[in-house]
């Protein structure tokens, strides 16, 4: 194949960790549910984005992609283990809460699920008591 060509259909290529990313955006608007931000970016002093946030209600949502390629993804290297160890314990100082979900978690609706019953619990909680 041309290299030229070859550069070209890679830049065009949707990754899994995107189609993923894409169903559970997908499911979010299907329930109705207040739609995130996206690479939300929640500390100026790093580039660290998270997949989807709803800053209001501190919640942030990583869509783990890649972890069952062979050789591992890019999160089971030491280096990033340490990376993701750093950004999930920045995030918890900050006041948010993560949660991460694999393919399994998208394809099953768990993933929405969580989030959805996660975002009733916060607006019970907001709730002034009578």
């Amino acid at each position: 194949m041309n290299p030229y060509r070859e550069r070209y259909l890679g830049l065009h290529k949707t990754t899994e960790k995107k189609k993923h990313e894409a169903a559970f955006l997908f499911q979010i608007q299907s329930l109705g549910i207040k739609e995130p931000v996206q690479q939300f970016k929640f500390r100026e002093t790093r580039k660290w984005r998270v997949d989807f946030a709803w800053p209001e209600r501190k919640l942030a949502v990583e869509i783990e992609g890649g972890i069952w390629r062979r050789g591992g993804g890019a999160h089971s290297h030491p280096v990033n283990i340490e990376r993701d160890i750093d950004k999930g314990n920045a995030l918890a100082m900050a006041g948010y809460h993560l949660l991460r979900f694999t393919d399994k978690h998208i394809r099953s609706g768990e993933g929405v699920q969580t989030v959805k019953a996660f975002l009733i619990q916060k607006e019970l909680d907001a709730e002034p008591a009578v």
